[in-house]
């Protein structure tokens, strides 16, 4: 896929973004006389936006204004029901459904950050810092997510076919939730998440990576592909893997704060033997094993239903 240069570097050039020093003032507008303006000279490199925006269908054209540059907004960022395509046909000529859709140098966003619904490829920023909340929702062209991510609170991606990464060193202070991302491969190395992990049917997720650390429940349902899970691996709260259907064991020094789901993990063959359950253990449709070990730990329920051969 080929990324245009923007402003006379590559969209990804981090070194560029670093050293970028300006001799102009930063432009200090409204959101309103943004949605007016027409000609992209008539904005610097750094802008400074009063209030929120909300690009959808009817201002679109207002996007390509604010490509490739600086820009801080003292509000929240909604971008919704935009086909990418009509800009690159206004910017290029011909429409190129394989052109990354380069946006923003470097956003920061003081509330929320939405995007919805875009039908084209694009990349958000090389940088991008939110205040409140990033929400990235029912995109299925590819999405380049920036190199440099800082979300104040919560992290939610759904249904974004196009999305196949995640940033790089990338932690989240509040929930991360990624429902239906089916082409994610992969997290980063040492993803930390302080609040709830939510990745629920990521069916070409095959691991997890060795330093990833959740410090509430974690939720990975019908992940079908994932085969094992890191050692050590801890979750403070409970852990759901219902329907991870190719897992086959349980790592050593497993440890789950609250309780553990194996709903349907049909291929699972076996349990760590110092494993420790604070709450309920549930092994429903777990045909492979037919037996505990003595030495493990449960501190509420323990669901055998439908294990055939148990003993």
């Amino acid at each position: 896929m080929h990324i245009p240069n923007i402003g006379g570097q590559p969209a990804h050039d981090l070194t560029y973004a670093s050293n970028l020093q300006h001799t102009e003032s930063r432009k200090v507008i409204s959101a309103e006389k943004l949605y007016c303006l027409t000609n992209i000279e008539q904005l610097p490199h750094q802008i400074l936006i009063k209030g929120s925006v909300k690009i959808d269908p009817s201002n679109f054209r207002s996007l390509a204004l604010l490509r490739s540059k600086d820009v801080e907004i003292e509000g929240s960022f909604t971008c919704e029901d935009i086909c990418l395509s009509k800009l690159l046909d206004t910017e290029m000529g011909d429409a190129d459904q394989e052109m990354l859709y380069s946006w923003f140098h470097k956003l920061k966003v003081k509330d929320n950050v939405h995007f919805t619904n875009l039908s084209a490829p694009f990349a958000l920023a090389n940088t991008l810092e939110v205040g409140e909340n990033l929400s990235i929702k029912s995109c299925a062209k590819p999405i380049v997510l920036p190199q440099v991510l800082n979300v104040g609170k919560n992290i939610a991606l759904s249904n974004c076919m196009g999305l196949t990464s995640l940033s790089e060193g990338l932690e989240v202070k509040g929930n991360l939730d990624i429902y239906r991302c089916t082409n994610l491969t992969s997290f980063p190395k040492s993803l930390k998440v302080g609040g709830y992990l939510a990745a629920r049917e990521l069916r070409s997720l095959t691991s997890l990576p060795e330093e990833l650390w959740v410090g509430g429940d974690c939720n990975l349902f019908l992940c079908s592909a994932v085969t094992h899970l890191p050692e050590n691996f801890t979750v403070g709260g409970s852990l759901d893997l219902a329907s991870c259907k190719a897992l086959t064991a349980l790592p050593k020094g497993f440890k789950v704060g609250g309780s553990l789901s194996l709903l349907g993990c049909e291929n699972l063959i076996s349990l760590p033997q110092d494993l420790k359950i604070k709450g309920f253990l549930d092994l429903s449709h777990c045909t492979g094993i037919t037996s505990l070990l003595e030495g493990f730990q449960v501190g509420g329920n323990l669901n055998l239903f439908y294990l055939e051969g148990f003993r």
